[in-house]
């Protein structure tokens, strides 16, 4: 329909919804990341791990958004190549940032260790929760009208 607003009210919905989940996971994610009375080093690398974070967070949610009734986990990633090669670029190029060394000059990024990517894998999915149960209820409310 080419009346229909770009931002409809599912989509203002739904972006809030994200933009809250993430900001609240990222938020406490930096807090608990630093000590008591951190040092520079400490906060650098809160802010490299929040970064971490946050592209991990928007590659999950992007194979989220391809759809505002159907379950991501009922759509194959397969089926948008375009997409899928996209965020994997995104997320390599964000990973040459943070382990070579002309990237960590220019971005004041650094490595992190696989037990710290393991747990901001684990946080970022936090997002896919929160969109799913959007499309539920808004599935839900569209079967009682």
């Amino acid at each position: 329909d080419p009346q229909e607003p770009i931002f409809d009210r599912v989509m203002i919905e739904r972006t809030v919804i994200a933009a809250l989940t993430m900001g609240l996971v990222s938020y406490w994610t930096f807090v608990f990341l630093l000590p008591a009375d951190p040092t520079q080093n400490d906060v650098a690398m809160a802010r490299n791990s929040l970064l971490l974070l946050l592209v991990l967070f928007q590659n999950i949610h992007l194979g989220n958004c391809r759809s505002e009734t159907k379950s991501a986990f009922w759509l194959s990633p397969f089926r948008s190549p375009i997409l899928l090669a996209g965020t994997i670029s995104a997320l390599a190029i964000h990973v040459v940032a943070m382990y070579l060394p002309l990237g960590q000059s220019v971005l004041h990024t650094a490595p992190v260790s696989f037990e710290r990517w393991g747990v901001l894998l684990l946080l970022s999915l936090s997002i896919l929760p929160a969109s799913e149960l959007h499309k539920w209820w808004m599935f839900t409310r569209r079967g009682r009208r």
